[in-house]
């Protein structure tokens, strides 16, 4: 399903993580560097709560997802296409997780997400537009169906 729209809107599928991009590449290792060094502060200040005694479902999940995502981020700026595998299916596994840990119906709400999406217009931007065509997932009734 994620393959169909990002081929409905033409983004990028199939590139590998070896790919250089030539003289923008010093810049982006950069921009990668600040974005997992924020995420490092961000997990290391969730960790300290949790170290801290603060016992919130909500704080567990979010360090663990943010601590997954800073390790995507320097898989993909190291170019290690392992690490990005092993970091990419650690995240979905943690935001999984999350949605059971929550007793979301995550199937069931991708689909009606995926369908939603379905409905964009690729307007030759990196994020797909909603037009007049545009139908909004209807996330309240997904779960009201799960919770009956």
């Amino acid at each position: 399903m994620v393959r169909q729209f990002h081929e409905k809107h033409s983004f990028q599928v199939g590139v590998q993580v070896h790919e250089n991009v030539g003289d923008q590449e010093a810049g982006i290792n950069r921009m990668l560097d600040d974005l997992a060094e924020a995420v490092a502060q961000a997990s290391g200040a969730l960790h300290q709560q949790i170290n801290d005694g603060v016992n919130d479902i909500r704080v567990a999940r979010a360090q663990l997802m943010i601590e997954e995502l800073g390790e995507l981020l320097q898989a993909m700026r190291d170019r290690d296409e392992e690490q990005l595998a092993d970091a990419v299916t650690d995240l979905a596994y943690v935001v999984v997780g999350t949605a059971v840990a929550f007793d979301l119906p995550l199937d069931e709400l991708f689909d009606e997400v995926h369908s939603s999406n379905m409905t964009k217009y690729a307007d030759g931007t990196h994020k797909p537009s909603k037009g007049r065509s545009y139908a909004p997932p209807n996330i309240a009734q997904v779960l009201k169906g799960a919770r009956q």
